[in-house]
């Protein structure tokens, strides 16, 4: 993940100055999905918020869930990137452990689907649910 991390900030480097990498398709950039991005349903009960950052050539991710009064920080996750450029980011709350799948829409949102799974033995069926969201910066 670091060499694709880099490679894509390379790929970003070589398009400004004008060359070219061997093979651009090859390099799936996390750069589109670097921002804060709000949901598009201000009365989700998913994820009000994302945000995602690069921090020494790691993708972060820092989630909030919808809860009350405040939004409850899930707190930051490095993120992977698979071969098709989604991310996958893992939360473990001990209790449950949440995936999401971050891909952006050919609009320029970001989707986010959620699978949560139940690890306290208490018998919940699994959950699945998919937040939309707009770039806030």
């Amino acid at each position: 993940m670091r060499v694709r991390c880099l490679a894509g900030l390379v790929l970003l480097w070589c398009g400004a100055c004008g060359g070219s990498p061997a093979n651009p398709a090859a390099l799936p950039s996390p750069l589109p999905f670097v921002g804060s991005w709000l949901n598009v349903d201000a009365q989700t009960r998913g994820l009000p918020q994302i945000a995602i950052t690069l921090q020494s050539n790691a993708v972060m991710v820092h989630a909030w869930g919808s809860c009350v009064p405040t939004y409850c920080d899930w707190g930051i996750v490095q993120a992977t990137e698979s071969a098709d450029g989604a991310l996958h980011a893992i939360w473990n709350f001990g209790f449950e452990t949440t995936t999401l799948t971050l891909t952006m829409s050919s609009n320029g949102q970001l989707v986010s689907g959620a699978h949560t799974h139940f690890t306290d033995g208490s018998g919940r069926a699994d959950s699945d649910f998919v937040d939309v969201f707009n770039k806030a910066s």
